[in-house]
């Protein structure tokens, strides 16, 4: 179980998966992810692939955006990511799909959403992290901000030119990749 760190919803439980299935990100990281975000958060529409709990979701509704987008392909994820979004009554801004990444970008390229903020916490193991940037610039708005959560000893494969590497820090084992998309790109 971890707590919602800030907004409307500070302070409150949510439920994540028993064993190993997710890696819930650690709250002196989400801390930190979120004080990078507070001037994009208002007013925004997020998509959190790889949602895991729905912990990172869940916490930009909490501080104040408009709706998000929850994916991830295991459907006990799923399950407690409704639960979650349910018990911190925002069930009615929190859109959850359980599906892969590939088909969820697929369908919301099809659907022409967009998104002002993009959070990726792939499995770090996970290869070509990226052609996930390549699929999320698909659905980026023009002034989106993409977060990558990866391990430190790996690095990121199969780089993309719709992103500028804005910043990164090191959080212990984890690093935060902090992308803004390429203002002289088109990536529809």
């Amino acid at each position: 179980m971890i707590r919602i760190i800030g907004g409307q919803c500070k302070g409150r439980a949510i439920d994540t998966l028993d064993g190993d299935a997710t890696r819930p990100t650690r709250a002196i990281v989400r801390e930190a992810l979120f004080g990078i975000l507070t001037p994009y958060i208002a007013g925004s529409r997020v998509l959190d692939l790889f949602a895991g709990s729905g912990a990172l979701g869940l916490e930009a509704l909490s501080r104040g955006a408009d709706e998000v987008w929850l994916v991830d392909s295991n459907p006990r994820a799923v399950k407690i990511i409704e639960k979650n979004a349910a018990a911190l009554g925002l069930s009615d801004r929190a859109h959850v799909m359980g599906c892969s990444y590939e088909i969820a970008v697929t369908g919301m390229v099809t659907s022409g959403k967009l998104f002002d903020i993009i959070l990726l916490d792939p499995p770090y193991k996970m290869e070509n992290q990226g052609n996930i940037l390549s699929a999320a610039a698909k659905l980026a708005s023009r002034d989106a901000v993409l977060v990558l959560e990866r391990a430190k000893n790996i690095p990121i494969c199969g780089g993309d030119s719709t992103w500028t590497l804005a910043r990164e820090r090191g959080y212990g084992d984890t690093v935060l990749s902090v992308y803004r998309l390429n203002s002289c790109e088109d990536t529809r």
